[in-house]
Parts: structure tokens; C-alpha cells; sequence
């Protein structure tokens, strides 16, 4: 096999499972129950219960918490990162995430390969954009790189959530290499079926993966229950912005799919008749049926001429 077999090169001995804490082995539980693993990021941390319970409750409010970026969102800025970072470790897990979450295998490698490459909607390019100058370049983030967010839909709050998901993958990526970890190898096979488009995926149909995960993301903020009047009024209000630029996203992808189907259709047009061709039937229509068919005599005798 050609990937090394450890979950990383140190010398830590990993606790044996029946030694773990309750809430460390309930939580192993609940992985391989939902992913039907546990993923060696996970099991890497907890030789340490403290860092483990760190590491996961950061990683989980950034990933999968109340935000204005959907999870698919999130997943693509991660491998943009991951893939900048050449991190394996992530750029094989998150990948197999960004290929689920999407329905689309080839979206998944354009992201790994180069996202620049994709066919993406305005708004998530300047999301990896953004997400991209911070990894390569965090000293020359200026006012100009949060304007171009802003621009393209994103609010300072979800700025803030796409910074926070870029710097956490960037320090992520630094650990993984550092300890040569390893994705688990049930990763490499997942999410790569027959669910492939021949032409990959169309910047509609990413439009519209994008917005079913954000609708949700923006419903699920929308529904908690804060408590007192005046944070009620603040919830109603952030209730409506979710909803509202969710019904904008659904308004992109609709406009893109439009505009694919009115490329489609002028490709079958019929012909136009030229001014010729119109005055020409004009003057045909107010001949009697005795004119016209003289006028088909003549023209008749005149290829004639034209082949003798």
C-alpha cells in the first residue's frame, strides 16, 4: 500500500478505547455511527481529553454551527486552503466532503487542484479568493479585500466566518504536516459514483447546491430561540437577512439556468428571412393564382436556359 499506515509519525501511545472517558467514548460512538469511522484527526488528538475537546468544539461550531456560509461553503474554502497548504491529510478528507455535499466529483478535484479552474459563481469566487490571499499572503490583507466580500453579497458577519474557517484549516494543515497524519483510507472511495457529470458541473448547478445548503444554514439560525424581547427583535431581524439572501442565491441560480437554457434554444432558431426573401413573398401574396403561376412558368423556363 502506498500510503503509510500510522496515524502519525510521533511516538504517542493512543489510548485503548475502554480507557477514554465516557464523554470520549460516546463521542467515538456517535462518529463511527454517523461516518462510519473515526476519523484519525479525531483519534490523533486524544491521547490529550483537553485538546481533543478543543480542538472538536472548535471545529464543529465553524463547520457544521449556525452561519451564513452553507457546509458545502465552508468544506470548499477548507480544501482551497488544504490544497494551497498541499495538506493530504485534509485535502483527502475534505475533499470526499465538498464531493458529497455537492453531488459533484469533479467539483471536488477542481478545488483540490485549483479552484481558479471551476466554473463558480461570482459570489463563492470571492469567497475563495479572499479565502486564498489570507493563506498565501495574511500580511497584505487590506480594506479592499473586505470590500470585494462585501461586494459580492457577503456580510461582515459572514466575513467573519470565512476568516475564521480559512485561519482554522491554515493552522490545521501546519499540525497535520508537522506530524505526518494520515485521512483514513475509507476517504479516497467516497462520494466518486455514477452521480458524475460528463461535463462536470455548470456554475447553475454549483449555484443551486450552494443555495440548498445555505437555505438550511440560514433556517438554521433563523430558528433559535434567544432569550428576552430585545434579543427576540435581534433574531427576527438576522431571521429575515438569512432568509433574504437565501431567496437572493435562489434568484442567482435561477438566472444562471435561464440564461443556459437561452444558449440552448438560439443554437435552434429557424432562419430569418432576409428583406429580400420578405419583399419578395410580400409582392407574392397580392398576385392572383393566374400571376403566379406565370411568374413559376418563367422561372421554370428560365433554369432551363441556364442548364442548356
Amino acid at each position: 500500500m502506498s500510503q503509510p499506515k500510522h496515524v502519525h509519525a510521533l511516538k504517542i501511545p493512543q489510548p485503548k478505547r475502554s480507557a477514554m472517558s465516557e464523554r470520549t467514548q460516546k463521542y467515538f460512538d456517535k462518529c463511527e455511527e454517523k461516518l462510519g469511522m473515526v476519523p484519525n484527526v479525531i483519534a490523533a488528538y486524544a491521547f490529550d481529553e483537553d485538546k481533543l475537546n478543543g480542538f472538536s468544539a472548535m471545529y464543529n461550531e465553524l463547520m457544521l454551527g449556525p452561519s451564513g456560509l452553507s457546509k458545502l461553503e465552508r468544506e470548499m474554502i477548507a480544501v482551497t486552503v488544504s490544497s494551497i497548504n498541499h495538506c493530504y491529510y485534509c485535502l483527502t478528507a475534505h475533499g470526499a466532503a465538498v464531493r458529497e455535499l455537492s453531488g459533484d466529483p469533479v467539483l471536488g478535484e477542481l478545488m483540490v487542484m485549483n479552484y481558479r479552474a471551476a466554473d463558480l459563481p461570482k459570489k463563492q469566487r470571492a469567497m475563495l479568493d479572499f479565502a486564498a490571499k489570507l493563506t498565501e499572503t495574511p500580511d497584505k490583507m487590506e480594506e479592499e479585500d473586505r470590500k470585494a466580500l462585501r461586494k459580492a453579497g457577503w456580510t461582515d458577519r459572514d466575513i467573519w466566518d470565512i476568516a475564521a474557517t480559512a485561519s482554522f484549516f491554515n493552522m490545521s494543515n501546519r499540525m497535520a504536516a508537522a506530524i505526518d497524519m494520515m485521512p483514513n483510507l475509507e476517504y479516497h472511495g467516497q462520494a466518486r459514483g455514477d452521480r458524475a457529470r460528463k461535463d462536470g458541473a455548470p456554475a447553475a448547478a454549483i449555484a443551486e447546491a450552494l443555495r440548498s445548503g445555505a437555505r438550511k444554514s440560514h433556517l438554521q439560525a433563523s430558528s433559535a430561540k434567544p432569550k428576552g424581547a430585545k434579543k427576540a427583535k435581534s433574531a427576527k431581524g438576522a431571521a429575515a437577512k438569512h432568509v433574504a439572501q437565501a431567496e437572493s442565491e435562489e434568484s442567482e441560480a435561477a438566472t444562471k439556468a435561464r440564461l443556459a437554457r437561452g444558449r440552448r434554444a438560439g443554437a435552434a432558431k429557424p432562419h430569418r428571412a432576409s428583406a429580400a426573401e420578405a419583399a419578395g413573398a410580400k409582392a407574392a401574396a397580392g398576385m392572383s393564382a393566374a400571376d403566379r403561376a406565370a411568374a413559376a412558368r418563367a422561372r421554370k423556363g428560365g433554369r432551363r436556359k441556364a442548364t442548356a
